[in-house]
């Protein structure tokens, strides 16, 4: 009969858990488990037969103990929807029922100028927004006036850019405000108003 020696030291051993007094018989098992676990490679050798290689089975940790300390859910807070800005992109749809008996409706061979400045002008006259920003411009038309072919974003800053460096200079654009808006210039009305008597012969 072979001899064999087996010698275990765990230094500086510490096992910390925390949990409910439901949990302590799980707790008991689970150390009796791994304790017996760095045992087996132990009783392995000792019933090995002469010029076999010992089996050592790898020691595995029981995650099954839920450890109350690290796993506590932190309440998230409800998420908020942002409030509309009054000079922000999010600002809510302008809404009216159009008469074109009194505005005109606009053309598909109109200018994407001809277009924006007619539109602010409507707007200024039913509500209280004489400014509007370029993509209020495009989602107001594109959205009330499809009909009548839709514009964009870039066609838009593109061509009142230009009205506003014209002579006369039919648009400004206040800076201050974050995105920009685009206002009439009193020859701007002059223009939209004249769109206005194009738009209600046909």
């Amino acid at each position: 009969m072979s001899k064999f020696k087996f010698k275990l030291k765990l230094t500086g051993l510490e096992l910390e858990m925390e949990g409910s007094r439901e949990d302590i018989p799980l707790i008991t098992q689970n150390i009796g488990n791994q304790l017996a676990g760095l045992m087996k490679p132990a009783a392995d050798i000792a019933s090995e037969k002469d010029g076999t290689e010992p089996s050592f089975s790898p020691l595995t940790i029981n995650h099954s103990i839920e450890d109350k300390s690290t796993n506590k859910r932190t309440k998230r807070r409800p998420r908020t929807n942002p409030q509309p800005q009054a000079n922000g992109a999010n600002i809510p749809p302008i809404e009216w029922t159009h008469d074109p008996s009194k505005f005109g409706n606009p053309q598909q061979t109109w200018s994407t100028a001809k277009k924006s400045i007619w539109l602010i002008y409507v707007v200024s006259q039913i509500s209280k927004v004489s400014q509007l920003q370029t993509s209020q411009i495009v989602e107001i038309f594109n959205r009330k006036f499809r009909q009548f072919k839709t514009i964009n974003t870039s066609n838009v800053s593109r061509d009142l850019g230009r009205a506003k460096t014209s002579k006369p200079s039919l648009v400004g654009e206040d800076t201050a405000k974050s995105p920009t808006e685009w206002f009439l210039t009193d020859e701007g009305i002059k223009s939209a108003q004249e769109s206005i008597s194009e738009g209600t012969k046909i």
